[in-house]
């Protein structure tokens, strides 16, 4: 979809409203992102809601593996619209914490992107049991002692 002016939402008077069936440019994902997002401009709120779904590939933290993990999102935002934007500070209104200027335009696609980047795990595993990387310890020899080291190896062996 593309980014729609906000004037342009305001004289819909009404939310309007996308279906999304199709990838994101921004996000790296192994199907098409499916969903809806919805935007409404009353007054000085924008109303934005949405929800969607895909699957992403992710490398494990622990054994390094790739993995497919399904990604959602729904959210719910107030964005504030008005003239308070020239202080340069965020302000609150009703709950918004953003803010836009009335000329700029809605981007739900960046919009959507964003809440799944949200719901992304902060530590990716493959499996809640993943063991790490196995080393073979049968045919792993001892590596070689730094020398500057050597003393406090003599140490521990003495009893």
């Amino acid at each position: 979809m593309k980014p729609i002016p906000l004037r342009e939402l305001r004289l819909l008077g009404v939310a309007k409203r996308w279906q999304i069936d199709y990838p994101l440019s921004q996000l790296d994902s192994l199907e098409p992102v499916k969903g809806w997002v919805q935007a409404q401009l009353s007054g000085s709120e924008l109303q934005v809601s949405g929800s969607g779904s895909t699957l992403v590939e992710l490398c494990c933290d622990r054994c390094l593996k790739t993995f497919s993990y399904r990604l959602k999102a729904h959210a719910e935002e107030l964005i504030a619209v008005g003239s308070n934007l020239d202080s340069g500070l965020n302000t609150e209104l009703d709950g918004a914490v953003e803010s836009l200027d009335p000329e700029a335009s809605f981007d739900g696609d960046q919009w959507l992107f964003e809440q799944l980047s949200l719901q992304l795990p902060l530590k990716r595993l493959c499996d809640f049991n993943c063991s790490g990387i196995m080393v073979n310890q049968i045919n792993h020899e001892p590596k070689a002692v730094d020398p500057r080291w050597a003393a406090l190896g003599e140490l521990s062996e003495k009893p």
